[in-house]
């Protein structure tokens, strides 16, 4: 993972990469042309209400930034930590995430389609309300997230573990939940969501 000391002081050019930059509580303009950014450190940058096509970041470390109401799409994140970052509203779509780590994030609104997630893990985060719509999934982590009111659709959910999380509400097709695991509690919830009542 990033090492930080190796990273040196640096301010957002109109360049295509970036190697082994940290950025701090600087502002970042939208560019047109595709980025990428390669074992970068991020912190306070806000990158809300932008539109972002074509960027990669490989081994880079984001803390307390913000991706609020951003969109996103062709772009690719890999080996790629996010802490206390917000990403309420964020629209991401025909992407890539790989081995991704997001903790004690507020995701709310959070909607991911059309995309290939593999070892991304998702802890402490609030995806409420969210949508996770024809996605190719493996190794996926869900460690006590709440996904209220979430959507999930057209997304194989098999070996995928919800145990610890609130799913209360949660929309899902039927066929999608084969290899599910899930608590006696969350199984009743997911019933009822299916429209099946339970007689006593």
């Amino acid at each position: 993972m990033l090492k930080i000391d190796n990273l040196e002081n640096s301010y957002f050019k109109d360049i295509d990469t970036y190697n082994n930059c940290k950025f701090i509580d600087i502002e970042f303009k939208n560019y047109y042309n595709s980025v990428d950014f390669n074992n970068c450190y991020f912190e306070k940058i806000d990158f809300s209400n932008l539109n972002i096509e074509g960027y990669v970041f490989y081994n880079c470390y984001f803390k307390d930034c913000d991706f609020s109401n951003t969109t996103l799409s062709d772009s690719g994140f890999n080996k790629t930590e996010f802490e206390q970052t917000k990403f309420i509203g964020f629209y991401i779509s025909e992407s890539s995430l790989k081995e991704v780590k997001f903790t004690s994030s507020p995701m709310s609104y959070f909607n991911i389609s059309d995309s290939k997630l593999e070892k991304v893990e998702f802890n402490y985060c609030n995806l409420s309300d969210s949508s996770f719509i024809n996605l190719k999934l493996k190794n996926i982590l869900f460690n006590e997230c709440k996904l209220i009111k979430s959507s999930i659709q057209n997304t194989k959910l098999k070996d995928i573990d919800f145990s610890t999380c609130n799913i209360d509400e949660i929309k899902v097709n039927f066929e999608d939940l084969k290899g599910i695991k899930i608590n006696q509690i969350q199984a009743l919830s997911i019933i009822k969501s299916l429209g099946i009542d339970i007689i006593n």
